[in-house]
């Protein structure tokens, strides 16, 4: 649009910035323009609008900025009086060897990173954990991995999740381990994370410090990480292991994550008791049940070999099903008599009166314990074990542990 210049030598009127046409007009001080546009359907006096024109210190050309509207009753608009300080205000930059709009940019790119920073400060645990595992999904070899790496930071890193990034310290890190685990606290025990789900705890450590590492990365964190693994953090986490004892009339139950051990040392020993009390860790069975077991109950050959206990011998007064392992099976052959003796007892105890077999006594199982010198567990606390391991490391819903146990899930409507 071409327009003209007004040639007034005196300044602007109020009234003038309401009526004057299409055209630059100037106001005679600290290079104070204004300009109209060509009148328009929408705005019949054409529209209005502020702008500065001043000879940049640095490169001694031509330079403009614009104030904004001169639109009188438009929301945001300058009056004259308020666009006269302001062109003095960009007119006293000048005069200080500053170029107004290499300062604004300048202004502009500071308040970015201002705000990028308070972005980063008030960056949240939580809320970059369920970044984090958005983009590292396709490192994980399966989505059982993947899971338990969501399970682990769902249940137990929840102390984090509203803490700032850049505010997490080791002390914030030990609260998570200090926390008593809910399959704990519905045993009515008091033992902390660390404690009561050993290996569980220890991969959720180790996750938790490479999200505190993609954190520094980003920049969201500086310093060291206080997940890492570092003496003091090792030192502090075992003192864990013993501050809390299970409540008493609970039994005690061995970790899962040092079962193999325990498995290990127990098939070299011989005896009835000794391979009772493996069958009891492999079926999640109670004591009585084990040392019940008749060989009937039995089916080895089935497609998916079962122990099917009799509703008469259980708990729950139920006919309960376990599905056995190939250990489990592997045991049982090779405990098996010949066909003709395949109706008696599986772990026959000392023979009675009138030489007929008897269960194994109550005690044996206990014994078996204190021969490998574990007083410390109890074999009913496998049960637990078993527990600890299928809520702890698999996707299984906690219906399915419990049936697995053969406890009856009530209805709580």
């Amino acid at each position: 649009m071409n327009t003209t210049q007004s040639k007034n030598r005196r300044p602007l009127t109020a009234r003038e910035v309401e009526t004057l046409g299409r055209g630059v007009h100037s106001d005679n001080r600290n290079g104070l323009y204004l300009t109209v546009s060509n009148p328009s359907k929408g705005n019949s006096k054409g529209a209005r609008s502020w702008i500065v024109r001043f000879t940049s210190p640095a490169t001694k050309k031509r330079r403009v900025t614009g104030l904004g509207s001169a639109d009188v009753g438009k929301a945001g608009s300058l009056s004259l009086l308020d666009a006269r300080e302001r062109a003095a205000e960009i007119m006293r930059l000048v005069r200080a060897g500053i170029d107004p709009i290499e300062a604004e940019k300048a202004a502009a790119e500071a308040e970015q990173v201002q705000q990028k920073k308070q972005a980063k400060a008030s960056m949240t645990f939580g809320a970059y954990a369920d970044k984090v595992l958005a983009d590292i999904k396709r490192q994980f070899k399966n989505t059982k991995h993947q899971k338990q790496w969501e399970m682990t930071l769902r249940d137990y890193a929840k102390p984090l999740n509203d803490i700032p990034l850049a505010d997490i310290m080791q002390d914030d890190i030990l609260g998570v381990f200090k926390q008593v685990p809910k399959s704990e606290a519905k045993r009515g025990g008091s033992r902390v994370l660390w404690a009561a789900v050993p290996e569980t705890a220890r991969r959720l450590r180790g996750r938790l410090e490479d999200i505190l590492a993609h954190a520094k990365a980003d920049g969201y964190r500086t310093g060291e990480n206080p997940a890492a693994l570092t003496k003091d953090l090792s030192v502090r986490l075992d003192r864990l292991n013993d501050s809390v004892k299970p409540s008493k009339g609970h039994f005690a139950r061995l970790d899962h994550d040092k079962l193999p051990a325990f498995m290990t040392a127990l098939r070299t020993r011989e005896g009835n008791a000794a391979r009772a009390l493996e069958l009891l860790i492999l079926t999640a069975a109670r004591s009585g049940e084990v040392r019940g077991a008749v060989w009937s109950e039995f089916d080895l050959d089935a497609a998916i070999p079962t122990w099917t206990m009799p509703a008469e011998r259980t708990k729950s007064a139920r006919e309960h099903i376990v599905p056995l392992s190939k250990q489990a099976v592997e045991l049982l052959r090779g405990m098996q008599p010949d066909p003709t003796q395949r109706l008696g007892l599986v772990f026959p105890g000392k023979p009675g009166a009138r030489g007929v077999s008897r269960p194994l006594s109550d005690m044996t199982l206990t014994v078996v314990l204190r021969r490998m010198k574990r007083a410390d567990i109890t074999a009913h606390g496998f049960r637990s074990t078993f527990r600890d391991w299928a809520g702890d490391e698999t996707e299984f819903a906690h219906e399915t542990i419990e049936a697995s146990l053969a406890h009856v899930i009530r209805d709580k409507r």
